[in-house]
């Protein structure tokens, strides 16, 4: 019968599945689950366990067989609810196999599109063999086969029911154990060494280094595409799974394939986001920079043995942490410039995505420098309305309307705790400026407001981080991380965020268990030295 699109006709060589003109070529149809004529009554099943059934899949002769012990699994559930059993025996089944010829070509170089190869090839199997599809035809990803299918049958795609059985699947992996790659890989490198006594970054280093080099192929087909991939993990944008990523031609399910990536869905939506382990994102960079696209060429990657000195009750003492917490913020602030391109346009809400945010602003992207101001500096815009803004810093001075830094004010600064200067053409550039909370105390509404007004400006944009929680309504312009936004927030630097403001929790309780072994840093970062 004629279902699909127009297949043969329509299809250039190596173009995508079609999914709108109605079909010239005939092609077969899905397979139902169970042909009416042809499969035997539950009576003719053996009553086996389902574990049982399970393992027959694997022994079963042919594919009706198969189809059979399907419906002995699925059927019994169903049977008590009349809409699931319509929906089961209306089900398409797709039959696919890695084995017996139709293993992973050597073109192919992604197992998930793949499956829609196969899944096309099931469709077309009367009249092209699955060299000729390949050939013929970009790999289809399996969403977009089974709209081919449900366009002729003028159904939505919603309502369509679709079983999907895999053969051979262990023929992709490269031995048995290939799925613990990763941890051979960290076992190789802790071999020898005692991790309580090594030095971490250089065993972070090696373990990097190393699973670069074994995963190298996973993560990207070409290194051009780090840039992106960082991007959209560190903002946060919002993705939809079947279309390319902004400045790839790939989706996120074909880098997801890697499983290196994952892909975080919103709901029952096709769309979501971008995340990745730390490590990987560390990976990412290390590879941009081999093609002379050096972003985040200032972060300090290797930071495990200062992440594990802040877990230590005496060196997070002797340690600033709460400028430690101060300089992660502000540097991953930096880091999101980073990954926009220069002069591209932005908003607060994509670089501050995670954010619980009220109003946006539009301004054009600068890869930023991160100061730290000498002396106290008052963080409102409308305190100062030249063209020029210098900020006395430690390394140099510098004009803030440039937009080219942001400055961590100086300690105790009775305004905002870090600033930038906003690049909006033709207008009085607002500020961004950040002020931050290390505390437990719930934030009340007067609380935020105080803060606001002694830090910025009406036209500025004004954000709040705390470990605390904070669910107060926010004024326009503003936005609020609190400590239930941080894994949204931060993404892969999360638990470096949480640990920075947490290294010390006696500090900002006001309790200083050995007043000898506190820096005068700390000391003065105390509710009681400073009105926070």
């Amino acid at each position: 019968t004629d279902h699909a699109t127009e297949i043969s006709e329509t299809l250039c060589p190596r173009k995508n599945l079609p999914k709108n003109s109605p079909p010239k070529t005939e092609v077969s149809a899905p397979i139902p689950l169970v042909r009416d004529s042809n499969s035997p009554d539950d009576s003719q099943i053996e009553e086996e366990k389902i574990a049982v059934a399970v393992s027959c899949l694997d022994d079963c002769d042919n594919d009706e067989e198969k189809r059979n012990y399907l419906r002995f699994l699925i059927s019994p559930p169903a049977q008590e609810d009349e809409e699931v059993l319509t929906k089961i025996k209306e089900a398409w089944v797709f039959h696919i196999s890695y084995e017996n010829g139709f293993s992973l070509k050597q073109e192919e170089s992604n197992p998930y599109l793949a499956v829609g190869t196969r899944m096309l090839f099931q469709l077309l199997r009367e009249k092209m063999r699955l060299h000729e599809i390949i050939e013929t035809y970009k790999p289809p990803d399996p969403l977009d086969v089974v709209s081919v299918i449900a366009k002729h049958y003028n159904r939505d795609l919603k309502s369509v029911t679709v079983i999907l059985v895999v053969d051979g699947m262990q023929q992709l992996m490269e031995n048995k154990d290939d799925g613990l790659k990763a941890l051979e890989v960290l076992n190789d490198c802790l071999a020898g060494r005692s991790i309580e006594e090594c030095n971490v970054d250089t065993l972070m280093n090696d373990l990097r280094y190393n699973l670069t080099k074994k995963y190298r192929d996973a993560i990207f087909g070409s290194v051009e595409e780090a840039r992106p991939i960082a991007r959209a993990i560190l903002t946060r944008r919002l993705l939809n799974r079947y279309k390319p990523i902004p400045k790839t031609d790939k989706t996120p399910d074909e880098f997801v394939g890697g499983g290196l990536i994952r892909f975080e869905q919103v709901e029952n939506s096709p769309k979501g986001y971008l995340t990745a382990p730390y490590i990987w994102l560390w990976i990412f960079v290390e590879m941009s920079q081999q093609l002379g696209d050096p972003i985040l060429r200032d972060w300090e990657f290797a930071d495990y043995g200062e992440q594990r000195a802040l877990l230590n009750p005496v060196t997070s003492l002797q340690a600033k942490s709460w400028q430690s917490f101060e300089k992660l913020v502000a540097s991953f602030r930096c880091i999101k410039s980073a990954v926009i391109e220069e002069d591209e346009p932005t908003s607060i809400s994509e670089v501050h995505a995670g954010a619980r945010l009220n109003g946006d602003i539009q301004f054009k992207n600068h890869n930023l420098q991160l100061e730290v101001a000498k002396h106290h500096t008052d963080t409102r815009s409308k305190t100062l309305t030249a063209r020029e803004w210098n900020v006395v810093c430690y390394n140099s001075t510098v004009d803030v309307r440039k937009f080219k830094h942001c400055i961590i004010n100086a300690p105790a600064s009775p305004y905002g705790d870090f600033f930038l200067s906003l690049d909006q053409p033709d207008t009085e550039s607002p500020n961004e400026i950040h002020q931050y909370k290390l505390r437990k105390k719930v934030v009340s509404k007067k609380e935020y407001q105080e803060e606001r007004e002694k830090s910025a400006s009406e036209n500025d944009f004004f954000i709040l981080f705390t470990t605390a929680n904070c669910n107060i309504e926010i004024p326009k312009k503003s936005g609020i991380v609190d400590r239930n936004a941080f894994t949204d927030y931060f993404g892969p630097f999360a638990g470096r965020a949480y640990r920075s403001a947490m290294a010390n929790s006696s500090i900002y309780n006001n309790k200083v268990k050995n007043i000898h072994t506190v820096s005068l840093g700390q000391t003065c970062n105390m509710n009681q030295s400073k009105e926070r």
